[in-house]
């Protein structure tokens, strides 16, 4: 039966005294008494003769974190004691807490974009809409509808080609929730509980599998809405706005989601966040680069080409300027959050050499390359969406985990 440990969440072979992957202690070794009767005592030719000690081969790593993990028993408590280190207890409280700390502000500011609309500029104090436009007076009468917009006027283009056209004006109700020029439906997100939480069990690190394992734990966090919007008490505006809300559902006066997620073991405490999954995207990167120097020599051609293949290729990637031109779609996967997804659940990506286009919406955006890290950013926003890029054909959007693949 495996071990785990308690710092970081790696599985070891049972009787391990400190882990493979970080030489954390599994368990204290109780001190040893020494024999002080028989101290000044020899063999003597009686006894026989003297076995020869064993030859023992240690692994200098592993020597290594036996001595660090030696000393901190020392100092900690002398050895004198001896338990087994137990995983702490996967609590609705603490995994709530873990999430909180391990996505933070960031997080929650991407998606609470999942509750803005940007299918009109709203920045603009007036919007002018076709009289044949039917499309765009519902959804302009909607908004009169919410106190956001006044009724429509008639006004004339000017111009050689002279047209009616209908006006609309914002109220002030409509800069309350306005953010740049996307109207959003409340003014923030945060997590609120952590549910359906699983039994812990091994799961391999990486998105291919891989080793080490480690220890984790799944639920399902949930999201609330800080702050709606009063004119989403009214049914038909309400309605409409959902429509655009994949996985959101009005509940007790508020906007709430459930998102699966997985969490992991870090310094004996419950951890998520992308930058924990990131750190055991690395770990797992560092595991295989062991394995590798492992093989014979027969393989080392192969494993070669497996690294230095990749970065290569990638590194030639990158000198064509922006590498995320052209149509992105979401690829089958498994979210690590305890769920599936399946290819083109989500919206495409589109990229130019200066915008971003999804659903329908095209935005100006700048594009800046950090090795295979590509930055979005919308123009004249703070706000930046990263995307990581595994190979020519497929990257992962950093904040969420959400891979995507080139459409061809």
């Amino acid at each position: 039966m495996a071990i785990f440990c308690t710092k970081c969440g790696t599985s070891n072979e049972d009787g391990a005294a400190f882990c493979d992957n970080c030489g954390a202690p599994l368990r204290p070794v109780p001190a040893k008494i020494p024999n002080v009767a028989g101290a000044n005592q020899h063999p003597t030719a009686a006894a026989g003769p003297v076995a020869p000690s064993p030859v023992i081969n240690i692994n200098p790593k592993k020597f290594i974190y036996a001595a660090a993990g030696l000393a901190s028993l020392l100092i900690v408590g002398g050895g004198a004691a001896y338990f087994v280190l137990q995983p702490p207890a996967a609590t609705a409280s603490t995994l709530l807490a873990a999430a909180k700390a391990g996505y933070g502000k960031e997080t929650t500011d991407v998606i609470k974009r999942e509750l803005c609309n940007s299918g009109i500029d709203y920045s603009k104090r007036t919007f002018n809409a076709g009289v044949s436009d039917q499309r765009t007076q519902d959804w302009m009468n909607l908004l009169v509808t919410a106190g956001l917009y006044s009724p429509p006027v008639e006004v004339s283009s000017g111009g050689l080609f002279v047209q009616t056209l209908l006006q609309y004006v914002a109220t002030p109700e409509l800069e309350k929730y306005r953010q740049g020029s996307e109207l959003c439906s409340a003014k923030d997100v945060e997590f609120t509980a952590v549910t359906d939480i699983g039994k812990p069990k091994e799961k391999f690190q990486g998105f291919d599998g891989g080793l080490p394992k480690v220890l984790t734990i799944d639920g399902k966090l949930n999201l609330k809405s800080v702050d709606l919007a009063p004119w989403m008490e009214k049914p038909e505006v309400r309605e409409a706005f959902l429509s655009n809300m994949r996985g959101w559902e009005y509940k007790d006066k508020a906007l709430q989601k459930q998102v699966g997620d997985s969490f992991g073991l870090k310094d004996n405490k419950w951890t998520t966040g992308a930058a924990y999954k990131q750190e055991l995207e690395k770990q797992h990167k560092t595991a295989q680069r062991d394995v590798q120097r492992s093989d014979n020599s027969n393989n080392s051609a192969t494993a070669k080409s497996i690294n230095g293949g990749f970065f290569d290729k990638l590194a030639g990637m990158f000198t064509f300027g922006n590498p995320l031109k052209g149509t992105w779609r979401t690829a089958a996967q498994d979210t690590g959050f305890g769920g599936k997804i399946s290819a083109g659940m989500g919206p495409d990506l589109t990229f130019t050499s200066d915008t971003m286009e999804s659903m329908g919406t095209s935005t100006k955006v700048d594009f800046s390359v950090d090795g295979k890290r590509v930055k979005v950013t919308p123009q004249g926003q703070s706000q930046s969406l990263i995307f990581v890029m595994q190979d020519q054909d497929t990257m992962l959007a950093e904040v969420l985990g959400m891979r995507y693949e080139r459409v061809k």
